[in-house]
């Protein structure tokens, strides 16, 4: 008979037949085949084994072939047709009941009723084919504690209304399948064998549960199906359940929603579970055990899975599709694990949520991909285990991983991507291994990275980049294999370390467009097996080291457009070149503490002031060249503590000032040269609070403004080639009043003015010459009593005012080999005390009132040539007095020839007495030339030895 199809009509009212007959049910036998014909009457019937035939027992008002009871023999097959009404056809549960043949039944339309079991009686069925027209139907088969065996196929078919299927005990060896249409189902499988596939479809429905399939204790050979339409369905699976199909489970919900739940435990040896909807939400709860072959999928709009059993689920991979949402739930799982796990949520609005909290045990061993429209989250509360590569992707949202307890195992790369920021915190105290790669992409928004607690290990690169800000913070041990970069288009970069020894085997890069920087502030190591570069874009660098040791065995790289700072306050080792560069502002570096060790050189470069500061007791080491420049500003360094070594050249270029200061007290050395450049304003190097300094190459200070070198305290100071110090329109200076100094070259000052002191307190020598150029301003130089030029001093001065001692009382090495001294035309004045010039002395005043004074035991060793020039001179040669006649106080050993050319000059040649002080001339020749104007000698007080010089031409007093 066909199945009707037809949608329920409208109530109506309708005149009903007088029931003055009963309902007489009849029948028709052709050969084994018994057809029994219902009416349109609630016919009430029960069915009983008697032999090989059978019995009808009617009910109620009904009657068969006009009796109440009926038998008929050598039947194999029955065939109900019922016809409308409520009918009821059930089983004699006395007795077991057996049908080698088909059992067909019609049940037509009505609230029909069909009980096929014999309570714990057998029940043996060749084939069972309902068909149920309009109306709630409900078909029993089977029963608990019972054996109900069907040989054949199982076949329910329903009409429009509810369909209650209940199969319970039954081995079935043909197909199972059941079909509704409309109305509220409710179909159980329970303790069920089905030797082929079983296939249920629901149909279509609108209440909050549409149709609902329990299956408890199944066990099929093939594969199970539940299609639904519509309506909401509920599919629960109970106990042991055993599905060997290759296909597996398969629901498919429609454009309804499903609510699919499995507890106890669920065998699918060869195939896997699908659960497919359209338009509606699926909810999924495995909270028992589950040995899935292949693969567990699930799709709708919306998907929100709970994996919750404390027993093993194994699955192929696991696929989530939910078009709005899609949450993954593994809070309790003890023991999960799959071959991978994709989750997606990619419409519009589309957000995917992972979570795993206390108890549960998760392992994808393949990979493991979410990626959704909107934010995704995932949060790990307990292990995670992933042996493939991780990816997880937000569209246009935030892609966030938080890990807080246990441990974290991802054996494959890992990427996370969210088009609005992304960001992993690690906080669990077990830690997380990540045997390759980690890749954080933040898009538009920020990306962060973020480690408070336990061990964190990636075995390849780790990549954080993000058009927002990018930062990576570690406080604990944090290990990583291969290169390491922080990277902001648009933002800043920050990398963080505040607790934990952190080991970077790799290159580590903070890169910043408007901003990096790196902050170390635990007493852990931090190491960097290659370059470390640091890069603010248009923003700063800085580089914060407040404590722990640094080990960076490549360079580091600091550049900017604005300021960029290198602050040290513990050990820094740097096995190649440091440089710090800023094109538009300052650049700085201040190594407060620990020992600074650079293995290659070290350069700073801005635009504004660029400044290095050695602070530190522990020492600093650079073993290659030291350089500053300012490309606008001033370039300044100061070393104020500790030992101090440059291995290679010092330089320090500015536009406008610089400053170099060596003040710790400890021995310094710059092994190469040293050269100071100042474009325009001064330079100076002040060693005054140092101790040993050793400069190995030529020293060259040049400035615009004033150019110093001060060495006026501390330890020995040796300079083993040149010292040029040149200022174009201000003082040039060096200052050597005290301490130990040794110049092994020769010696240039040059300037607009000069001012020179040589070895007041403490001895010192220049092994080659000294030359000093002066120009218009003022000139002075102050030759201590300990000083002594080996090579040639040749002093050339300017218009200025020249102030000139050379020599003091109590030392025995101020001397030098040829002097040369040319003044200009100003007041000037030379003064030789207790000094010696073993060579040709040569001294020409220019015009002006000069005076020359030569005292004590000063002695001209070669020729003596002085020129005063024009003006009125004062020559005052032995006026100190002190000596005896054996010993004068001033010898011109070699020719001497003085001119006082024009001007009323004064002449003083000793004092005369026994005991005074005394002037010899030990050569013939020698002429003391008053030239033109009234040129006055003291005949009467001076003291002379012998009468070799002539000073005929002056006029005697």
């Amino acid at each position: 008979m066909s199945r009707k199809n037809r949608v329920r009509p409208f109530l109506r009212l309708q005149n009903l037949e007088t029931r003055e007959t009963p309902a007489n049910v009849t029948t028709s036998q052709m050969g084994t085949i018994l057809t029994v014909t219902g009416t349109s009457e609630a016919d009430v019937l029960t069915m009983r084994n008697l032999g090989t035939g059978v019995e009808f027992t009617a009910g109620g008002t009904t009657t068969i072939d006009t009796l109440a009871t009926k038998s008929f023999s050598n039947v194999t097959s029955v065939r109900f047709i019922m016809k409308e009404g409520n009918d009821q056809l059930t089983l004699d549960t006395s007795a077991a009941f057996s049908l080698i043949g088909a059992l067909s039944v019609d049940l037509g339309d009505g609230d029909n009723t069909l009980t096929l079991a014999a309570g714990t009686n057998a029940v043996t069925l060749g084939s069972l084919a309902v068909v149920a027209g309009d109306g709630n139907d409900t078909i029993s088969l089977g029963a608990a504690g019972g054996t109900t065996t069907i040989n054949g196929a199982l076949a329910v078919s329903a009409g429009n209304g509810g369909l209650n299927l209940n199969v319970t005990g039954a081995t079935v060896f043909g197909e199972i399948g059941v079909a509704a249409t409309t109305g509220v189902d409710n179909i159980g499988l329970n303790t069920v064998i089905a030797k082929k596939n079983i296939a249920l479809s629901l149909g279509a429905g609108s209440a909050a549960v549409d149709s609902q399939v329990n299956i408890a204790n199944a066990t099929v050979t093939g594969n199970v199906t539940v299609t639904g339409l519509d309506g909401s369905e509920q599919i629960v699976l109970t106990g042991a359940n055993s599905i060997n199909g290759v296909t597996g489970l398969t629901v498919n919900g429609g454009r309804g929603d499903i609510d699919f739940s499995a507890a106890g435990t669920l065998s699918l040896p060869a195939g896997g579970v699908t659960v497919t909807g359209t338009l509606g939400t699926t909810t999924v709860n495995l909270s028992g055990g589950a040995a899935i072959k292949k693969n567990l999928t699930f799709s709708n709009k919306i998907i929100d899975a709970t994996f919750s059993s404390a027993t093993a689920i194994t699955a192929g991979a696991a696929i989530f599709t939910g078009l709005d949402d899609t949450q993954l739930d593994f809070t309790g799982a003890g023991a999960v694990s799959v071959a991978g796990l994709t989750m997606s949520a990619l419409s519009t609005v589309g957000t995917a949520e992972l979570t795993t909290a206390t108890g549960s045990n998760v392992t994808v061993n393949g990979r493991l991909t979410a990626t959704s429209t909107k934010n995704l989250t995932a949060t790990l509360n307990d292990s995670l285990a992933v042996t493939g590569d991780v990816a997880l992707s937000s569209l246009r949202g935030k892609a966030t991983l938080t890990h807080t307890a246990d441990t974290l195992a991802l054996s494959g790369l890992v990427a996370i991507k969210g088009g609005a920021g992304a960001e992993v915190d690690l906080q669990s105290t077990a830690g997380a291994n990540i045997t390759k790669s980690l890749t954080l992409t933040g898009g538009v928004g920020d990306v962060i990275l973020n480690q408070t607690a336990g061990a964190v290990s990636v075995g390849g690169a780790l990549m954080v980049s993000a058009s927002g800000n990018a930062t990576l913070s570690t406080a604990a041990a944090f290990t990583v294999t291969g290169d390491t970069t922080l990277s902001s288009l648009l933002k800043a970069a920050t990398f963080t370390r505040m607790a934990g020894v952190v080991s970077l085997n790799g290159a580590l890069t903070v890169r910043g467009g408007v901003g990096a920087s790196i902050i170390v502030s635990a007493p852990d190591n931090l190491t960097v097996s290659k370059n470390l570069t640091l890069a603010g874009g248009v923003g700063t660098a800085d580089f914060n080291q407040t404590a722990g040791a640094i080990t960076v065995n490549g360079v580091i790289a600091v550049t900017a457009a604005d300021d960029v700072s290198l602050e040290s306050a513990d050990n820094l080792t740097v096995g190649m070149n440091v440089s710090l560069a800023s094109t538009l502002g300052a650049a700085t570096l201040n190594s407060t503490a620990g020992i600074l060790d650079l293995n290659g050189l070290l350069a700073l470069k801005g635009a504004e002031a660029v400044s290095a500061t050695f602070a530190s007791s522990a020492g600093t080491d650079i073993a290659k060249n030291l350089s500053l420049s300012s490309t606008f500003s001033s370039a300044n360094l100061v070393h104020s503590a500790g030992t101090f070594k440059v291995g290679g050249v010092l330089t320090a270029t500015a536009k406008t000032s610089s400053d170099i200061t060596f003040s710790s007290g400890l021995a310094a050395e710059v092994v190469g040269s040293l050269t100071q450049i100042a474009g325009d304003q001064g330079a100076s190097i002040d060693l005054s609070g140092a101790g040993s300094l050793k400069v190995g190459g030529t020293l060259t200070q040049t400035a615009a403004g004033d150019a110093t070198l001060t060495l006026d305290q501390g330890g020995t100071k040796q300079f083993v080639s040149d010292v040029l110090i040149t200022s174009t329109t201000g003082l040039a200076g060096l200052n050597v009043a005290a301490g130990g100094s040794t110049f092994s070259g020769n010696v240039s000052v040059r300037g607009y003015e000069t001012n020179i002191a040589l070895g007041a307190t403490a001895t010192g020598s220049i092994a080659k010459n000294l030359t000093v150029i002066g120009g218009v301003g003022a000139d002075s130089l102050n030759w201590g009593a300990n000083f002594s030029v080996l090579g040639n001093t040749m002093l050339s001065l300017g218009a200025g005012v020249a102030t000139l001692q050379l020599g003091a009382v109590g030392g025995v090495a101020a001397q030098t080999n040829n002097l040369t001294v040319t003044t200009g035309a100003a007041a000037d004045s030379v003064l030789f005390d207790n000094f010696k010039v073993l060579g040709i002395t040569t001294i020409n005043t220019g015009d002006g009132a000069d005076t020359v004074n030569a005292e004590n035991v000063t002695v001209f060793t070669g020729a003596f040539n002085l020129d005063t020039g024009n003006g009125d001179d004062i020559l005052q040669f032995g006026q100190n007095g002190g000596d005896s006649l054996v010993a004068p106080s001033l010898s011109f050993v070699g020719k001497a020839t003085i001119k006082a050319s024009g001007g009323n000059d004064q002449l003083f040649l000793g004092v005369s007495g026994a005991g005074f002080s005394k002037v010899n001339f030990g050569a013939l020749g020698s002429t003391i030339n008053a030239g033109i104007g009234f040129n006055a000698y003291d005949l009467t007080h001076a003291g002379l030895l012998g009468t070799l010089v002539d000073v005929s031409t002056w006029i005697t007093i």
